[in-house]
Protein backbone atom coordinates (compact mmCIF):
# COMPACT_ATOMS: atom_id res chain seq x y z
CA UNK A 1 0.00 0.00 0.00
CA UNK A 2 1.43 3.42 -0.95
CA UNK A 3 1.00 6.68 0.86
CA UNK A 4 -1.55 8.72 -1.04
CA UNK A 5 -0.22 12.17 -0.31
CA UNK A 6 1.88 14.72 -2.08
CA UNK A 7 5.40 14.01 -0.88
CA UNK A 8 7.49 15.30 -3.74
CA UNK A 9 8.81 18.18 -1.65
CA UNK A 10 10.03 15.91 1.12
CA UNK A 11 13.55 14.60 0.40
CA UNK A 12 13.17 11.59 2.69
CA UNK A 13 9.78 10.30 1.50
CA UNK A 14 9.52 8.10 -1.57
CA UNK A 15 6.12 8.19 -3.27
CA UNK A 16 6.22 4.37 -3.51
CA UNK A 17 7.00 3.85 0.17
CA UNK A 18 4.69 1.92 2.46
CA UNK A 19 3.12 3.81 5.39
CA UNK A 20 5.43 1.94 7.77
CA UNK A 21 8.55 3.12 5.94
CA UNK A 22 7.26 6.68 5.71
CA UNK A 23 6.53 6.68 9.45
CA UNK A 24 10.03 5.38 10.21
CA UNK A 25 11.66 8.02 8.01
CA UNK A 26 9.57 10.74 9.63
CA UNK A 27 10.58 9.41 13.03
CA UNK A 28 14.28 9.38 12.12
CA UNK A 29 14.44 12.99 10.94
CA UNK A 30 12.30 14.22 13.83
CA UNK A 31 14.32 12.34 16.44
CA UNK A 32 17.63 13.62 15.06
CA UNK A 33 16.34 17.19 15.10
CA UNK A 34 15.18 16.77 18.69
CA UNK A 35 18.51 15.20 19.62
CA UNK A 36 20.31 18.39 18.59
CA UNK A 37 17.79 20.56 20.45
CA UNK A 38 18.04 18.45 23.61
CA UNK A 39 21.84 18.44 23.44
CA UNK A 40 22.02 22.23 23.15
CA UNK A 41 19.44 22.69 25.91
CA UNK A 42 20.80 20.23 28.45
CA UNK A 43 24.55 20.45 27.99
CA UNK A 44 24.60 23.67 30.07
CA UNK A 45 21.46 22.66 32.01
CA UNK A 46 23.14 21.84 35.32
CA UNK A 47 25.12 25.09 35.33
CA UNK A 48 22.61 27.82 34.45
CA UNK A 49 22.28 28.81 38.10
CA UNK A 50 25.93 28.16 38.92
CA UNK A 51 27.29 30.31 36.07
CA UNK A 52 25.33 33.29 37.39
CA UNK A 53 26.81 32.61 40.83
CA UNK A 54 30.28 32.51 39.26
CA UNK A 55 29.71 36.09 38.10
CA UNK A 56 29.17 37.09 41.74
CA UNK A 57 25.39 37.45 41.40
CA UNK A 58 23.25 36.74 44.47
CA UNK A 59 20.11 34.58 44.62
CA UNK A 60 17.56 37.43 44.47
CA UNK A 61 19.21 38.90 41.35
CA UNK A 62 19.42 35.47 39.72
CA UNK A 63 15.70 35.06 40.34
CA UNK A 64 15.14 38.44 38.67
CA UNK A 65 17.03 37.12 35.64
CA UNK A 66 14.61 34.21 35.57
CA UNK A 67 11.78 36.72 35.80
CA UNK A 68 13.17 38.38 32.68
CA UNK A 69 13.35 34.99 30.99
CA UNK A 70 9.75 34.08 31.80
CA UNK A 71 8.44 37.56 31.03
CA UNK A 72 10.04 37.50 27.59
CA UNK A 73 8.64 34.01 27.03
CA UNK A 74 5.16 35.26 27.93
CA UNK A 75 5.14 38.70 26.31
CA UNK A 76 7.35 38.14 23.25
CA UNK A 77 7.96 34.43 22.84
CA UNK A 78 4.28 33.47 22.94
CA UNK A 79 3.51 35.87 20.09
CA UNK A 80 6.53 34.89 17.99
CA UNK A 81 5.91 31.16 18.47
CA UNK A 82 2.27 31.60 17.46
CA UNK A 83 3.40 33.10 14.15
CA UNK A 84 4.79 29.66 13.27
CA UNK A 85 1.28 28.59 12.26
CA UNK A 86 1.36 31.19 9.48
CA UNK A 87 5.04 31.52 8.51
CA UNK A 88 6.23 27.96 9.03
CA UNK A 89 7.27 25.64 11.84
CA UNK A 90 10.65 24.74 10.28
CA UNK A 91 11.54 28.43 10.03
CA UNK A 92 10.57 28.84 13.67
CA UNK A 93 12.93 25.99 14.63
CA UNK A 94 15.77 27.85 12.92
CA UNK A 95 14.91 31.02 14.81
CA UNK A 96 15.02 28.98 18.01
CA UNK A 97 18.68 28.25 17.26
CA UNK A 98 19.43 31.91 16.52
CA UNK A 99 17.93 33.17 19.78
CA UNK A 100 19.54 30.42 21.86
CA UNK A 101 22.97 31.18 20.37
CA UNK A 102 22.60 34.84 21.39
CA UNK A 103 21.80 33.69 24.93
CA UNK A 104 24.86 31.41 25.09
CA UNK A 105 27.19 34.13 23.82
CA UNK A 106 26.15 36.49 26.62
CA UNK A 107 28.13 34.55 29.25
CA UNK A 108 31.38 35.75 27.71
CA UNK A 109 30.55 39.23 29.05
CA UNK A 110 30.92 39.85 32.77
CA UNK A 111 28.41 42.68 32.54
CA UNK A 112 25.18 42.61 34.51
CA UNK A 113 23.17 44.43 31.85
CA UNK A 114 24.32 42.05 29.09
CA UNK A 115 23.33 39.02 31.15
CA UNK A 116 19.99 40.65 31.92
CA UNK A 117 19.22 41.45 28.26
CA UNK A 118 20.23 37.92 27.23
CA UNK A 119 17.26 36.53 29.14
CA UNK A 120 15.03 37.91 26.37
CA UNK A 121 16.37 35.72 23.51
CA UNK A 122 16.52 32.84 26.01
CA UNK A 123 12.82 33.27 26.74
CA UNK A 124 11.90 33.49 23.07
CA UNK A 125 13.94 30.37 22.31
CA UNK A 126 12.15 28.51 25.09
CA UNK A 127 8.71 29.42 23.72
CA UNK A 128 9.71 28.16 20.28
CA UNK A 129 11.25 24.98 21.66
CA UNK A 130 8.16 24.12 23.70
CA UNK A 131 5.70 24.39 20.82
CA UNK A 132 6.96 24.44 17.24
CA UNK A 133 8.78 21.09 17.09
CA UNK A 134 5.76 19.15 18.28
CA UNK A 135 3.47 21.21 16.02
CA UNK A 136 5.69 20.44 13.03
CA UNK A 137 5.57 16.72 13.75
CA UNK A 138 1.80 16.47 14.20
CA UNK A 139 1.06 18.48 11.05
CA UNK A 140 3.56 16.46 9.00
CA UNK A 141 2.18 13.22 10.42
CA UNK A 142 -1.35 14.11 9.37
CA UNK A 143 -0.22 15.34 5.96
CA UNK A 144 1.24 11.89 5.36
CA UNK A 145 -2.04 10.20 6.43
CA UNK A 146 -0.29 8.00 8.97
CA UNK A 147 -2.12 6.12 11.72
CA UNK A 148 -2.32 7.37 15.30
CA UNK A 149 -0.26 4.47 16.66
CA UNK A 150 2.80 5.70 14.79
CA UNK A 151 2.30 9.17 16.29
CA UNK A 152 2.21 7.70 19.80
CA UNK A 153 5.37 5.74 19.04
CA UNK A 154 7.20 8.81 17.70
CA UNK A 155 6.16 10.93 20.68
CA UNK A 156 7.29 8.23 23.10
CA UNK A 157 10.60 7.74 21.31
CA UNK A 158 11.14 11.50 21.18
CA UNK A 159 10.95 11.64 24.96
CA UNK A 160 13.41 8.73 25.17
CA UNK A 161 15.87 10.45 22.82
CA UNK A 162 15.62 13.72 24.71
CA UNK A 163 16.24 12.05 28.04
CA UNK A 164 19.12 9.87 26.85
CA UNK A 165 20.68 12.94 25.27
CA UNK A 166 20.19 14.89 28.49
CA UNK A 167 21.91 12.17 30.50
CA UNK A 168 24.84 12.10 28.10
CA UNK A 169 25.13 15.88 28.09
CA UNK A 170 25.09 15.99 31.90
CA UNK A 171 28.03 13.60 32.09
CA UNK A 172 29.88 15.57 29.41
CA UNK A 173 29.23 18.93 31.06
CA UNK A 174 30.89 17.93 34.35
CA UNK A 175 34.43 17.49 32.89
CA UNK A 176 33.88 20.41 30.50
CA UNK A 177 33.33 22.72 33.44
CA UNK A 178 36.18 21.20 35.46
CA UNK A 179 38.74 21.71 32.69
CA UNK A 180 37.44 24.70 30.71
CA UNK A 181 35.17 26.66 33.03
CA UNK A 182 31.47 27.41 33.27
CA UNK A 183 31.19 28.90 29.76
CA UNK A 184 32.39 25.71 28.02
CA UNK A 185 28.99 23.92 27.91
CA UNK A 186 27.38 27.03 26.44
CA UNK A 187 30.08 27.30 23.76
CA UNK A 188 29.69 23.67 22.72
CA UNK A 189 25.91 24.19 22.59
CA UNK A 190 26.46 26.91 19.97
CA UNK A 191 28.29 24.45 17.72
CA UNK A 192 25.51 21.89 18.15
CA UNK A 193 22.90 24.44 17.11
CA UNK A 194 24.77 25.28 13.91
CA UNK A 195 24.72 21.59 12.99
CA UNK A 196 21.01 21.41 13.86
CA UNK A 197 20.15 24.28 11.51
CA UNK A 198 21.97 22.60 8.61
CA UNK A 199 20.24 19.28 9.29
CA UNK A 200 16.75 20.80 9.47
CA UNK A 201 17.26 22.81 6.29
CA UNK A 202 18.32 19.64 4.44
CA UNK A 203 15.73 17.18 5.76
CA UNK A 204 12.63 18.86 7.17
CA UNK A 205 9.80 19.96 4.92
CA UNK A 206 8.19 23.28 5.84
CA UNK A 207 4.61 23.06 7.08
CA UNK A 208 2.02 25.50 8.34
CA UNK A 209 -1.21 25.71 10.30
CA UNK A 210 -2.98 27.78 7.67
CA UNK A 211 -0.61 30.17 5.93
CA UNK A 212 -3.50 31.92 4.18
CA UNK A 213 -4.96 32.88 7.55
CA UNK A 214 -3.89 36.11 9.22
CA UNK A 215 -2.18 36.01 12.59
CA UNK A 216 -5.14 37.87 14.10
CA UNK A 217 -7.51 35.21 12.80
CA UNK A 218 -5.41 32.47 14.41
CA UNK A 219 -5.50 34.28 17.74
CA UNK A 220 -9.27 34.80 17.49
CA UNK A 221 -9.82 31.16 16.54
CA UNK A 222 -7.69 29.89 19.40
CA UNK A 223 -9.52 32.16 21.85
CA UNK A 224 -12.89 30.91 20.66
CA UNK A 225 -11.83 27.29 21.15
CA UNK A 226 -10.80 28.08 24.73
CA UNK A 227 -14.17 29.74 25.33
CA UNK A 228 -16.24 26.91 23.89
CA UNK A 229 -14.36 23.71 24.73
CA UNK A 230 -13.96 23.33 28.49
CA UNK A 231 -11.85 20.21 28.01
CA UNK A 232 -9.07 22.23 26.38
CA UNK A 233 -9.18 24.69 29.29
CA UNK A 234 -8.93 21.87 31.85
CA UNK A 235 -6.06 20.26 29.97
CA UNK A 236 -4.27 23.59 29.77
CA UNK A 237 -4.71 24.34 33.48
CA UNK A 238 -3.55 20.88 34.53
CA UNK A 239 -0.50 21.23 32.30
CA UNK A 240 0.19 24.77 33.51
CA UNK A 241 0.27 23.89 37.21
CA UNK A 242 2.45 20.84 36.67
CA UNK A 243 4.81 22.69 34.33
CA UNK A 244 5.08 25.51 36.86
CA UNK A 245 6.36 23.01 39.41
CA UNK A 246 8.79 21.68 36.79
CA UNK A 247 10.15 25.16 36.08
CA UNK A 248 10.48 26.11 39.75
CA UNK A 249 12.26 22.83 40.42
CA UNK A 250 14.63 23.58 37.55
CA UNK A 251 15.59 26.86 39.22
CA UNK A 252 15.62 25.81 42.87
CA UNK A 253 17.06 22.28 42.95
CA UNK A 254 20.64 23.58 43.08
CA UNK A 255 20.19 25.98 46.05
CA UNK A 256 17.99 23.40 47.82
CA UNK A 257 20.76 20.78 47.70
CA UNK A 258 23.38 23.39 48.62
CA UNK A 259 21.39 24.46 51.69
CA UNK A 260 21.18 20.89 53.06
CA UNK A 261 24.10 20.22 55.42
CA UNK A 262 23.59 16.63 56.62
CA UNK A 263 23.77 13.24 54.88
CA UNK A 264 26.09 14.94 52.40
CA UNK A 265 26.37 13.55 48.86
CA UNK A 266 29.84 15.01 48.31
CA UNK A 267 31.65 18.26 48.98
CA UNK A 268 31.46 20.10 46.65
CA UNK A 269 28.19 18.81 45.24
CA UNK A 270 28.76 17.23 41.79
CA UNK A 271 25.95 19.14 40.10
CA UNK A 272 26.51 17.53 36.71
CA UNK A 273 26.16 14.02 38.09
CA UNK A 274 23.16 14.96 40.26
CA UNK A 275 21.53 16.39 37.15
CA UNK A 276 22.37 13.23 35.20
CA UNK A 277 20.78 11.08 37.90
CA UNK A 278 17.57 13.09 37.77
CA UNK A 279 17.43 12.83 34.00
CA UNK A 280 18.08 9.08 34.21
CA UNK A 281 14.98 8.64 36.35
CA UNK A 282 13.05 10.78 33.88
CA UNK A 283 14.13 8.31 31.21
CA UNK A 284 12.90 5.40 33.32
CA UNK A 285 9.54 7.15 33.64
CA UNK A 286 9.32 7.70 29.90
CA UNK A 287 10.08 4.03 29.30
CA UNK A 288 7.34 3.06 31.76
CA UNK A 289 4.84 5.21 29.83
CA UNK A 290 4.45 2.65 27.05
CA UNK A 291 3.60 -0.17 29.45
CA UNK A 292 1.25 1.95 31.56
CA UNK A 293 -0.52 3.35 28.49
CA UNK A 294 -1.37 -0.13 27.24
CA UNK A 295 -3.75 -0.64 30.13
CA UNK A 296 -5.03 2.77 31.26
CA UNK A 297 -6.36 6.02 29.82
CA UNK A 298 -3.88 8.85 30.00
CA UNK A 299 -6.39 10.92 31.99
CA UNK A 300 -6.50 8.13 34.60
CA UNK A 301 -2.84 7.39 35.23
CA UNK A 302 -1.89 11.07 35.09
CA UNK A 303 -3.81 11.52 38.35
CA UNK A 304 -1.47 9.03 40.04
CA UNK A 305 1.54 10.71 38.40
CA UNK A 306 0.60 14.06 39.94
CA UNK A 307 0.12 12.48 43.37
CA UNK A 308 3.52 10.73 43.28
CA UNK A 309 5.13 13.98 42.09
CA UNK A 310 3.82 15.73 45.19
CA UNK A 311 5.26 12.94 47.34
CA UNK A 312 8.70 13.29 45.75
CA UNK A 313 8.84 17.06 46.17
CA UNK A 314 7.57 16.89 49.76
CA UNK A 315 10.90 15.48 51.04
CA UNK A 316 12.57 18.92 51.44
CA UNK A 317 9.53 19.99 53.46
CA UNK A 318 10.07 17.27 56.07
CA UNK A 319 13.86 16.80 55.83
CA UNK A 320 15.28 20.14 54.61
CA UNK A 321 18.85 19.43 55.79
CA UNK A 322 19.29 15.92 54.36
CA UNK A 323 20.96 15.96 50.93
CA UNK A 324 20.60 12.28 50.05
CA UNK A 325 16.87 11.96 50.91
CA UNK A 326 16.15 15.19 49.04
CA UNK A 327 17.97 13.91 45.97
CA UNK A 328 16.09 10.59 46.14
CA UNK A 329 12.82 12.56 46.33
CA UNK A 330 13.92 14.48 43.25
CA UNK A 331 14.55 11.14 41.51
CA UNK A 332 10.94 10.05 42.21
CA UNK A 333 9.69 13.39 40.95
CA UNK A 334 11.73 13.15 37.75
CA UNK A 335 10.36 9.64 37.16
CA UNK A 336 6.88 11.19 37.20
CA UNK A 337 7.99 13.95 34.82
CA UNK A 338 9.19 11.22 32.46
CA UNK A 339 5.73 9.63 32.43
CA UNK A 340 4.08 13.05 32.13
CA UNK A 341 5.87 14.30 29.00
CA UNK A 342 4.67 11.77 26.37
CA UNK A 343 1.29 11.49 28.10
CA UNK A 344 0.62 15.21 27.86
CA UNK A 345 1.93 15.35 24.29
CA UNK A 346 -0.55 12.65 23.33
CA UNK A 347 -3.45 14.36 25.12
CA UNK A 348 -2.66 17.64 23.37
CA UNK A 349 -2.64 15.85 20.01
CA UNK A 350 -6.16 14.61 20.76
CA UNK A 351 -7.74 17.75 22.17
CA UNK A 352 -6.07 20.61 20.27
CA UNK A 353 -7.07 21.36 16.63
CA UNK A 354 -4.20 21.27 14.15
CA UNK A 355 -4.64 24.59 12.34
CA UNK A 356 -4.07 26.68 15.46
CA UNK A 357 -1.96 24.17 17.39
CA UNK A 358 1.07 26.40 18.04
CA UNK A 359 -1.17 29.34 18.97
CA UNK A 360 -3.26 27.30 21.41
CA UNK A 361 -0.24 25.61 22.95
CA UNK A 362 1.22 29.03 23.66
CA UNK A 363 -2.08 30.21 25.14
CA UNK A 364 -1.93 27.21 27.46
CA UNK A 365 1.51 28.34 28.66
CA UNK A 366 0.28 31.76 29.82
CA UNK A 367 -1.09 30.68 33.25
CA UNK A 368 2.11 28.73 33.83
CA UNK A 369 4.33 31.69 33.03
CA UNK A 370 2.25 34.06 35.17
CA UNK A 371 2.54 31.67 38.11
CA UNK A 372 6.30 31.38 37.68
CA UNK A 373 6.67 35.16 37.48
CA UNK A 374 4.57 35.65 40.61
CA UNK A 375 6.63 33.13 42.58
CA UNK A 376 10.00 34.50 41.47
CA UNK A 377 9.06 38.14 42.04
CA UNK A 378 7.90 37.31 45.56
CA UNK A 379 11.36 35.95 46.55
CA UNK A 380 9.78 33.33 48.79
CA UNK A 381 11.87 31.35 51.24
CA UNK A 382 12.64 27.78 50.26
CA UNK A 383 10.08 26.54 52.82
CA UNK A 384 7.30 28.51 51.11
CA UNK A 385 8.48 27.20 47.74
CA UNK A 386 7.98 23.65 49.04
CA UNK A 387 4.40 24.47 50.07
CA UNK A 388 3.67 26.03 46.68
CA UNK A 389 5.01 22.90 44.96
CA UNK A 390 2.47 20.78 46.83
CA UNK A 391 -0.40 23.13 46.01
CA UNK A 392 0.40 23.30 42.29
CA UNK A 393 0.71 19.54 41.90
CA UNK A 394 -2.53 18.91 43.78
CA UNK A 395 -4.34 21.48 41.61
CA UNK A 396 -2.97 19.80 38.48
CA UNK A 397 -4.39 16.53 39.79
CA UNK A 398 -7.81 18.06 40.50
CA UNK A 399 -8.12 19.52 36.99
CA UNK A 400 -7.17 16.15 35.49
CA UNK A 401 -9.81 14.43 37.64
CA UNK A 402 -12.46 16.82 36.31
CA UNK A 403 -11.26 16.30 32.72
CA UNK A 404 -11.46 12.54 33.15
CA UNK A 405 -15.03 12.79 34.43
CA UNK A 406 -16.31 14.71 31.41
CA UNK A 407 -18.15 12.89 28.66
CA UNK A 408 -16.40 13.06 25.30
CA UNK A 409 -18.80 13.87 22.51
CA UNK A 410 -18.45 12.48 19.03
CA UNK A 411 -15.67 14.26 17.17
CA UNK A 412 -16.32 16.11 13.95
CA UNK A 413 -13.79 17.23 11.35
CA UNK A 414 -12.12 20.53 12.10
CA UNK A 415 -13.58 23.44 10.13
CA UNK A 416 -11.22 26.04 8.67
CA UNK A 417 -9.74 28.53 11.10
CA UNK A 418 -11.59 31.35 9.39
CA UNK A 419 -14.87 29.61 10.11
CA UNK A 420 -13.99 29.20 13.78
CA UNK A 421 -13.05 32.84 14.03
CA UNK A 422 -16.42 33.97 12.71
CA UNK A 423 -18.73 31.23 13.95
CA UNK A 424 -20.18 30.89 17.43
CA UNK A 425 -20.85 27.19 17.00
CA UNK A 426 -19.67 24.64 19.54
CA UNK A 427 -16.06 23.63 19.87
CA UNK A 428 -14.48 21.09 17.63
CA UNK A 429 -11.82 18.46 17.83
CA UNK A 430 -9.72 17.13 14.96
CA UNK A 431 -10.92 13.97 13.33
CA UNK A 432 -8.56 11.08 13.91
CA UNK A 433 -7.78 8.01 11.91
CA UNK A 434 -9.02 5.59 14.57
CA UNK A 435 -12.36 5.40 16.26
CA UNK A 436 -11.66 7.10 19.57
CA UNK A 437 -14.74 7.80 21.62
CA UNK A 438 -12.35 9.06 24.25
CA UNK A 439 -8.75 10.14 23.85
CA UNK A 440 -7.40 7.05 25.57
CA UNK A 441 -3.89 5.79 25.15
CA UNK A 442 -4.57 2.12 24.74
CA UNK A 443 -2.51 -0.36 22.82
CA UNK A 444 0.50 1.91 22.67
CA UNK A 445 3.55 0.30 21.11
CA UNK A 446 6.66 -0.34 23.17
CA UNK A 447 8.80 2.76 23.48
CA UNK A 448 11.83 1.57 21.55
CA UNK A 449 14.27 3.41 19.36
Amino acid sequence: MSVAVAVDDNPLVDVNSSPEKVAKRLQVIFLIGNLFVAAANHLPGAYRYAIYQSHGINRSTIELFYVGYYASTLLIGTFIASLADKFGRRLACIFFAVFYILYCLSFHFNLLWVLAIATVPWGIASALDQTVLESWLITEHRALSLDSQSLKRILGNTSVVKILTSIGMAFISQPLVQYFGYTAPFDVAIGILFIMVIFILLTWKENYGNKDTSSRTSFVAATKILRTDFRVVLLGLSSSFFETAVYIHGIQWTPILQSAKSLIIHDPIPLGYCFAGQVLFRFIGTSAFAKIAKHFRAESFMIVVFLLSAAGLSVPLFAPDAQWPILIGFFLYEFCVGVYRPSMSYLKSQYIPDEVRATLMNYMRIPQLLLVLAILLSHFSLFVVYILWMCMLLLAMIFMIVLRSLKVSDKEPSPPVTQVANDDSSAFLPETKQSETSPSVTNVQETTL
